[in-house]
């Protein structure tokens, strides 16, 4: 399938080519809900479904936390928060699991950390000197090998925050196993997550593909290529929420940074522009101001992230107030431009106020617990977008067909002569526009029917309209790689590429055979041509005239060679 294909400017249309890929995609997306989310969800909920990984186990309780500097110990069960800005550390008995052998996987957030044993200390992790974020990055996950030889089976992890300020830091559940089974275990585990990403991002590229046919068309607006974007930014936000992203870029915690903090502060704004001109105008104006100051905001902390002066997260809290009222914005300015009469309104509506709460939960969740994991609500809300986007999806590319039939009918009735279905006078003209606008080399030929009066007169005009189609299927057929445009009763202009080959001009049969019509008089035209170059003296308007000479040469050159006989 050719890019070319999805044009729709000038009546090409979307391709049933395309219509046929879109129908396919559909139908995958429909077998991947069926085939992959349903029985994962029932395998999910089934305790006793052996595909379920069980060598890799969550250690959660008795944990011994100690913090401000060894004063404070209490028990505790995992993930706990603590807040603060100095060392903690905690203890994990591991005599009650089969540790031989073994390794463990730990998550960490923002701190350093080494773990020990029977008083050594066996790993340390220390961050890496990257020159941006300014905090060194965010999570990592790592699965370190237990020693052989183990005396007294309690460890003991110690965390060395890395922020410059006291804050809540996260102390997630302890996983122990085989270590040749994590890989597996994490899959597993985020399974759900990592296939409603894959989805999230086939979606946008469907989306990406109907936005590029559609701005090609100039009859269709933009909506779909951000209800695209907010799929991209949403898929990945979730992939930075899954242990098996987090283990594989552990060494590049930078990336896992700006894709967690990114497009988490970004989400609001493909919403925003996706309601803006969906809206009572005085709301629109009003958003229209709000995307501005988002973008502006954005891009300024994004320098001051990337040249070390902030941090995303040290701005995370004022970013977030600021999206709840960007959020209040889009669901006052929905709720004030609902039309119960309007379909579309209502569901994006539908579509975009969980989002909303997502986005409420967020900032109640990073206040209280200073975290911004929302990967379950928003794996709920998002399921119920996908879904209503999927229609209006299905919605914008019957919108799309409708246009491009209109379009067509449009095309035919402006461009093309009704008698012979070639190019008509006004479309010749505005090729002439054109290559005016956009000059380059072209062979400009000029042809004529002969004898037509006397056809009309003789045999009768059907004969005539006969000829005059006969003549035009002729230059069709026998100069390719070129158009033929109808410019009056009996006359012809056929524009070719300025690399034509002059030879087929010079060569063709002037002589058409039509059917009933040529049997009773014979069918003849006259033709001739002139080279166009931008660069040369003449320009197009004498090209055309000296086309126009020569036809008049060759027809005068006829007469007297059926003259001679």
């Amino acid at each position: 399938m050719k890019y070319m294909d999805f044009k729709i400017r000038g009546g090409r249309g979307i391709n049933k080519e395309f219509q046929i890929f879109l129908n396919k995609i559909y139908i995958l997306l429909i077998l991947f809900f069926v085939c992959v989310i349903f029985p994962k969800l029932y395998f999910n909920i089934d305790p006793d479904n052996t595909l379920r990984a069980k060598n890799v186990i969550s250690i959660k309780k008795d944990i011994v936390l100690t913090s401000n500097g060894g004063s404070e110990k209490k028990f505790i069960t995992l993930p706990e928060r603590i807040r603060t800005d100095k060392p903690f550390s905690i203890k994990v008995v591991l005599a009650k699991y089969d540790y031989e052998g073994k390794a463990i996987g730990v998550m960490t957030n923002y701190t350093d950390y080494d773990i020990s044993i029977d008083g050594e200390v066996f790993y340390k992790s220390e961050s890496p000197k990257i020159t941006m974020p300014k905090s060194n990055g965010g999570q990592i996950y790592t699965v370190i090998s237990l020693p052989k030889k183990i005396k007294n089976p309690i460890i003991t992890i110690n965390y060395y925050p890395k922020l410059n300020f006291e804050t809540k830091y996260s102390i997630e559940a302890i996983d122990i196993g085989n270590r040749d089974d994590f890989f597996v275990y994490m899959v597993e585990k985020d399974f759900i997550v990592l296939s409603l990403v894959f989805l999230m991002f086939m979606l946008f590229l469907v989306s990406m593909v109907i936005s590029i046919a559609s701005y090609a068309s100039g009859v269709f607006e933009n909506s779909i290529f951000y209800v695209g974007m907010s799929l991209l930014l949403n898929g990945m936000y979730f992939l930075t929420k899954t242990k098996t992203l987090i283990y594989l870029l552990s060494d590049k915690r930078a990336i896992i940074y700006f894709l967690d903090y990114g497009p988490f502060m970004f989400m609001i704004y493909p919403v925003l522009k996706l309601i803006q001109h969906k809206i009572r105008p005085i709301f629109s104006k009003i958003v229209g101001v709000a995307v501005r100051i988002l973008e502006i905001t954005y891009l300024v902390e994004l320098i001051l992230t990337v040249t070390r002066f902030s941090d995303f997260k040290d701005l995370l809290s004022s970013n977030l107030i600021f999206n709840f009222f960007y959020g209040l914005l889009v669901v006052v300015s929905l709720i004030f431009s609902i039309d119960m009469k309007n379909k579309e309104t209502i569901l994006l509506s539908l579509s975009i106020i969980p989002l909303f709460a997502n986005l409420a939960v967020g900032i109640t969740a990073f206040n209280t617990i200073n975290t911004i994991n929302l990967t379950s609500i928003l794996i709920v809300n998002t399921l119920i977008f996908v879904i209503l986007q999927i229609y209006m999806f299905t919605k914008s590319y019957q919108k799309i067909r409708e246009e491009n039939t209109k379009s067509e009918v449009y095309r035919e009735m402006m461009e093309l002569d009704a008698l012979t279905s070639v190019n008509n006078r006004y479309s010749f003209e505005q090729k002439i526009k054109q290559i005016k606008e956009k000059p380059k080399k072209y062979v400009i030929i000029t042809a004529d029917l002969n004898n037509l009066k006397m056809i009309n007169d003789f045999i009768g005009h059907d004969a005539g309209d006969k000829a005059i189609k006969g003549v035009s299927s002729h230059l069709k057929e026998n100069l390719p790689s070129s158009t033929v445009y109808r410019t009056g009763g009996d006359e012809f202009m056929v524009i070719c590429d300025g690399n034509y080959d002059t030879s087929i001009i010079d060569n063709i049969k002037k002589i058409v055979n039509v059917p009933t019509v040529s049997d009773k008089i014979e069918i003849t035209f006259s033709i001739g041509y002139e080279i166009y170059n931008p660069k040369g003296e003449l320009s197009l308007e004498e090209v055309i005239k000296i086309s126009d000479k020569n036809m008049y040469t060759d027809k005068q050159k006829m007469k007297k060679k059926k003259n001679r006989r």
